[in-house]
């Protein structure tokens, strides 16, 4: 059964509000919204048991505020690969909205939002809630 309209509708449902992730310098990084979303869900019947199955892709644009000089930045992290069963190896690049860091400081405010794990298990947070509500649609 093909359920990929619902699920292009849920998924932006569960990043309705902003998340601030955890700081671990100057930077703070709140991701916003969820947009662009694309890929296909459905529920198989392999031998009598249901399975969920889902290939998704999204955008979640963020805001990059530096704490020292008030300084914003804006853009978008691309996720893509976001599969049920591979939730460990998401495909996450990202792209800026305007001028990026300068310098030094664009590896620096890069690793704020790529370095460590915070982002990643946001998303994953976020996908055990949609696989919970898919299995029970």
């Amino acid at each position: 059964r093909d359920c990929t309209d619902w699920a292009l509708q849920h998924l932006p449902e569960l990043f309705t509000s902003s998340e601030t992730l955890p700081s671990t310098n100057q930077y703070s990084v709140t991701v916003t919204t969820v947009d662009n979303t694309a890929g296909s869900a459905q529920i198989a019947h392999v031998r009598g048991k249901a399975r969920f199955i889902y290939e998704l892709s999204f955008d979640l644009a963020y805001t990059v505020t530096d704490s020292q000089s008030d300084k914003k930045y804006s853009g978008k992290v691309v996720v893509t690969d976001v599969i049920n069963d591979q939730l460990d190896d998401l495909d996450m690049q990202v792209t800026w909205k305007g001028a990026s860091p300068p310098g030094k400081e664009l590896v620096v405010v890069r690793n704020s939002i790529m370095g460590g794990q915070a982002l990643k298990k946001l998303i994953v947070a976020r996908m055990a809630i949609f696989e919970e509500d898919f299995r029970n649609k």
